[in-house]
């Protein structure tokens, strides 16, 4: 389905008006799709890789940064095991690659102290 807004009017010589439309193009840039919004400390977290259209070496950032000891992968993949608990927070996260950037914000806490069980059965997302 196109969706055409109607930007501007303009008058156009004798003919009338002419409406300048703005088509906007859905953006397939960095996605981490759905996150969790809180994960156990003391239990490995991984959140995973997101989609880009970014080729090549990619740096990854987060602002601000990721709780410790939590880091990027290669392909932007989240990992590590929190020991302290972190109040929920939105994280931009960047890829960069060749001069060309990506960004998306996924929010996520750390909470109290996992449970025994917790350590065997806490879903990957």
């Amino acid at each position: 389905m196109q969706l055409l807004l109607p930007l501007i009017v303009l008058p156009y010589k004798s003919f009338g008006i002419v409406p300048l439309m703005y088509n906007p193009v859905p953006y397939a840039g960095l996605s981490y799709g759905t996150v969790d919004s809180n994960y156990p400390a003391n239990a490995e977290l991984t959140i995973a890789a997101p989609s880009t259209t970014l080729t090549g070496t990619i740096t990854w950032t987060s602002v601000p940064s990721l709780p410790s000891p939590l880091v990027f992968g290669a392909d932007g993949r989240i990992t590590g095991t929190p020991t302290a608990v972190v109040a929920s927070a939105e994280y931009v996260v960047t890829a960069a690659s060749g001069g060309a950037s990506e960004s998306d914000t996924i929010t996520f806490g750390i909470t109290g102290k996992c449970s025994f069980l917790c350590r065997f059965f806490t879903a990957v997302p």
